[in-house]
């Protein structure tokens, strides 16, 4: 019997994967053998992953099999979920990725969860070091990190509290060829060996540095430009919390780039435009001119999938388009409503001519970016349906500052309202056709 996965479509399009489940219980009878101190409890296990996907089948259900483990059905999307799940229960393992943890430290209730929790399991990508002590710090969990992919299944682990180093698991073989990119042997894979799309350094047979992807380098104007060093050097701006870099497909590639900005740029971003952080940025001696990205656009999350991974088919439009999105600030998501405290940008192409002596925001605007929340925030699928009781009340004006509440009425109707200092702007209702 085999089962089929896709790829995360991280770097380009996702492929599809057939693994046998003789594999995959071998993989996840390993794991379970391997980090004996996640299972010696048997914990509560809570995901907020998808088992459709390689990292979801292992860990929300094969391996809580072998580890005869219970686990949380549903899958958790927020911090206020996942607290729920975990009333009276004694200890609880959390499986979920660096994504979910970056949102879930920013919240005092995460803290709340210090005395049950007995791991944190991540992969997907990368957990930033930062991060990685915080959490150990704050929660008192040093997280496990897992590496590996679709199709080579589990390949090493990592605690940042042991070093930068990874650990292959036993019973898999990992070195770096000629190329110093890994390759993998282990009855998991779905060739033997397997080559991977990451360079390392072995300093010993069965450890390992990560040295970064090999397709995250690029050829700018004839000079090869790391993506992940453009990253890094945004990233080290005092404005910046998380950068995402891409070459565009264009006869003459250039690099463009998702940016979260911190508290601090968000404070500075309202109340000055998108063109001045951007002239901000480009004061980064760290980056050379033929690099710096030619087009920014500043996200206020990134939009990860269940694997933790920004798909290319996700990112690449988003670089393409001249939208900007608002500040937004507060956000909170519950199982049926969201809010937040969004401001809109002087600057963004959607005032130019709305109106030159009186800017105020476009209906149209103020429904995409409903429309937009209730995606992100539920999985909906792109909207079609009809926006009732609808009604414009009050003009928004650049830099206002404003409130944004959506209701889940059931499981296709949305309601929603704009308001500033309590004064409702704008309201209506999105149901969406064929649920």
């Amino acid at each position: 019997m085999s089962v089929a996965f896709s790829t995360s479509g991280s770097t380009g399009v996702s492929k599809t994967i057939l693994k046998s489940a003789i594999s995959l219980d071998a993989d996840a009878s390993m794991l379970v053998k391997s980090l004996p101190d996640l299972f010696d409890t048997k914990p509560y296990v809570v995901t907020t992953i998808r088992s459709e996907h390689m990292y979801g089948a292992l860990w929300k259900v094969r391996v809580p099999l072998f580890a005869g483990c219970l686990v949380h059905e549903e899958t958790i999307l927020s911090v206020e979920e996942l607290l729920f799940a975990s009333q009276n229960k004694e200890k609880i393992l959390l499986v979920t990725t660096p994504s979910f943890l970056e949102k879930a430290i920013q919240r005092e209730e995460f803290k709340l969860l210090k005395n049950i929790l007995v791991g944190i399991v991540t992969s997907g990508s990368l957990l930033k070091e930062e991060l990685a002590f915080r959490i150990q710090n704050e929660v008192g969990i040093a997280v496990t990190e897992i590496f590996g992919s679709t199709e080579t299944g589990s390949v090493a682990w990592r605690r940042r509290s042991n070093g930068e180093h990874w650990r292959v698991f036993d019973g898999v073989q990992a070195k770096a060829n000629n190329e110093g990119v890994i390759e993998v042997d282990s009855e998991f894979s779905v060739t033997r060996p397997f080559k991977m799309g990451d360079a390392a350094k072995f300093t010993s047979p069965n450890t390992f540095l990560l040295l970064g992807r090999i397709d995250r380098k690029v050829k700018i104007l004839e000079r090869y430009v790391s993506l992940s060093e453009i990253e890094d050097s945004l990233e080290e701006h005092p404005l910046v919390a998380k950068a995402h870099a891409i070459a565009s497909d264009e006869a003459v590639p250039r690099i463009r780039a998702l940016v979260k900005l911190n508290a601090l740029g968000k404070a500075k971003l309202k109340s000055s435009s998108y063109s001045a952080i951007i002239t901000e940025l480009k004061k980064l001696k760290t980056i050379k001119s033929y690099a710096f990205p030619r087009r920014i656009r500043f996200v206020n999350q990134f939009d990860y999938n269940e694997q933790g991974k920004l798909p290319h088919s996700t990112i690449a439009p988003i670089l393409k388009s001249r939208y900007q999105e608002p500040v937004s600030e507060n956000e909170t998501l519950l199982d049926s409503s969201y809010t937040s405290n969004i401001t809109f940008i002087p600057d963004a192409f959607y005032f130019e001519g709305h109106f030159n002596s009186f800017k105020i925001l476009p209906g149209v605007v103020q429904l995409d970016y409903v429309e937009r929340c209730i995606r992100r925030s539920w999985h909906m699928p792109i909207f079609s349906g009809e926006i009732a009781r609808l009604k414009f009340q009050r003009p928004i004006q650049p830099r206002e500052s404003l409130k944004l509440e959506i209701s889940r009425k059931d499981e296709g109707k949305f309601s929603f309202s704009i308001k500033c200092s309590d004064e409702i702007c704008t309201s209506g209702e999105f149901r969406y056709a064929n649920f």
